[in-house]
């Protein structure tokens, strides 16, 4: 390494260059795959908080099933008993 000629020690510093920047790649690779588990675990919590969130009522369909048919019976009975309406569902 000593002397006149620096050539040697320019391919070593070109080395240690190349060493170096790899790794920084190396490491901003792992903290982008880091934050985009950080984010993917963050959405899956606010996931999983949203289906602690919901109430039975809102996912059972029956009782509404049940008050459309109910509707639908109270409507036929109007149209059945009231002659207007009768003429005019003709």
């Amino acid at each position: 390494m000593l002397g006149f000629d620096n050539s040697a020690k320019r391919a070593l510093f070109e080395k240690k260059t190349l060493e170096s920047a790899q790794s920084i790649e190396d490491w901003s690779r792992k903290i982008r795959n880091l934050k985009d588990e950080v984010q993917r675990s963050s959405d899956r919590a606010l996931q999983c908080q949203r289906l602690v969130d919901i109430q039975w009522i809102e996912i059972d369909v029956a009782p509404l099933l049940d008050r459309v048919a109910t509707i639908d019976r109270l409507l036929q009975n109007l149209r059945e008993g009231n002659i207007a309406l009768r003429e005019f569902n003709r």
